[in-house]
């Protein structure tokens, strides 16, 4: 005799390219590499200087182990981190992560970190729920006006 099926409600669809809705935060933060960008020459991974690979892994490892809502209001892990959120109207790209559409993905969640102390740059990216989206990586502070 054949097994009835459940009655489930049908999965929501994203359409290709968009988040679903905003998720609060409730654990600590993963990392996603879904939208990097490669395109544009600033933010090239070639721009990076030796060193700097094992010094990214180190930091998204030290990172991971905290609660996203850390990332975004501890004091002390901010000010550690140089994490904070940013305008794009007060950089070099105002136009922003151009090929992350649409752009209310990303719009309002701008947020970066540093590598390490000056010597590595930041990684720039967008936070969603648990999270973070890195768009570009900015060894040479390319996208801080009074840097580039």
């Amino acid at each position: 005799m054949p097994k009835k099926k459940k009655n489930r409600p049908p999965k929501p669809v994203v359409p290709e390219g968009r988040l679903a809705k905003q998720e609060p935060p409730k654990g600590n933060l993963l990392f996603s590499f879904r939208y990097v960008d490669v395109s544009n020459e600033k933010f090239r991974l070639s721009r990076c200087k030796d060193g700097y690979l094992d010094k990214l892994v180190e930091r998204l490892q030290e990172i991971s182990r905290h609660l996203t809502t850390q990332l975004q209001s501890d004091q002390g892990l901010r000010r550690v981190l140089r994490s904070h959120s940013f305008e794009f109207s007060r950089s070099t790209e105002p136009a922003g992560f151009i090929h992350v559409r649409p752009p209310d993905m990303w719009a309002g969640r701008e947020w970066q970190f540093s590598i390490s102390v000056n010597e590595h740059g930041r990684i720039h990216g967008f936070i969603d729920g648990d999270v973070f989206y890195v768009v570009w990586f900015d060894p040479d502070h390319l996208l801080d006006p009074k840097r580039a």
